[in-house]
């Protein structure tokens, strides 16, 4: 461009003003692309120095689905319940934005105990899979033993009982027969003498055993007005192999156990949404006390 009346130095000048005005809009372009994308670049503040992540603006597709853990190849079905953030669970979510936090309780309930993540971020891309890999339900089977080991006491009573002595105790074996390729999970078990008038303690040792003391779940019935409980927590019974523990029982001064009976029933702890506080809790009961296993495994002795 050439200007009349002017020198050299107002040609120079009108040049560098046009240089900057090319420069400016360019930056404007760029910075209208940024604001239309999917993210906004980190943010840097002036007096600290410090970072901030970028602000997420895009949805993630999710496709939610379960697995056997156990068995390489094998789907399992779920209803996923997801809660996003703070907010409270539901069904039906297929979607959600970029980094939230979500949590996810999948349900099977039946063949396969749930499965629970507790804590997940959605990623930066277009679609997301989230697998759940989920225990199938183990099929145990219990044994119970005299005080020397030796002969099998029959469930629920029968020909080879337990003899027993007035203000007798007895330490008697006790096994689980696992599954191969399935898990009953975490489990609670009650220990119950028919008659605690006669019954001084039952105790559980083994199966990774934690005394829980003698308080009643609102779920169990007990099999008479004088028995007591003994409640302890054991460790899931994985896989095919035995695991090897016993039972303990004392008879009060003066008392003997005959004609009483004993039994150990045990209960699956399971992930589950309590209904009544919204939270997802791993037990085998609910805040209100009702039961949630889906599961559950019995012995009974008999004593004479």
């Amino acid at each position: 461009m050439k200007v009349r009346g002017a020198g050299n130095g107002v040609v120079v000048t009108v040049l560098i003003l046009l240089l900057i005005a090319v420069v400016g809009f360019g930056s404007w372009l760029v910075a209208k692309q940024n604001i239309q994308g999917t993210t906004i670049g980190t943010a840097i503040n002036p007096q600290t120095g410090a970072t901030t992540q970028p602000i997420i603006t895009s949805s993630t597709t999710l496709s939610l689905g379960g697995v056997d853990k156990a068995q390489t190849g094998i789907s399992v079905g779920v209803t996923p319940y997801i809660a996003v953030g703070n907010n409270p669970f539901k069904t039906g979510i297929t979607s959600a934005s970029q980094g939230q936090k979500l949590k996810i309780l999948f349900v099977n309930n039946t063949q396969y105990h749930n499965a629970y993540i507790s804590d997940y971020t959605v990623p930066a891309v277009a679609s997301d899979v989230i697998t759940a890999q989920l225990n199938k339900n183990a099929s145990i089977v219990m044994k119970w033993y005299n005080s020397d080991g030796t002969n099998l006491l029959t469930n629920g009573g029968g020909a080879v009982n337990q003899t027993v002595s007035t203000g007798g105790a007895y330490t008697m074996k006790f096994t689980i027969d696992g599954q191969d390729q399935a898990s009953t999970q975490d489990m609670r078990c009650i220990l119950e003498s028919s008659d605690a008038t006669k019954a001084e303690k039952m105790v559980l040792s083994g199966f990774g055993a934690v005394d829980k003391g003698q308080s009643k779940p609102n779920w169990y019935t007990l099999s008479g007005v004088n028995a007591g409980v003994w409640v302890f927590d054991i460790a899931p019974i994985s896989g095919a192999g035995t695991t090897v523990g016993s039972i303990y029982i004392s008879s009060k001064t003066g008392q003997s156990l005959a004609g009483t009976t004993a039994k150990i029933s045990c209960y699956t702890k399971e992930y589950f949404l309590d209904s009544y506080t919204g939270t997802v809790s791993y037990d085998v009961e609910d805040s209100r006390g009702n039961l949630q296993s889906i599961a559950s495994y019995t012995y009974t002795i008999a004593f004479n």
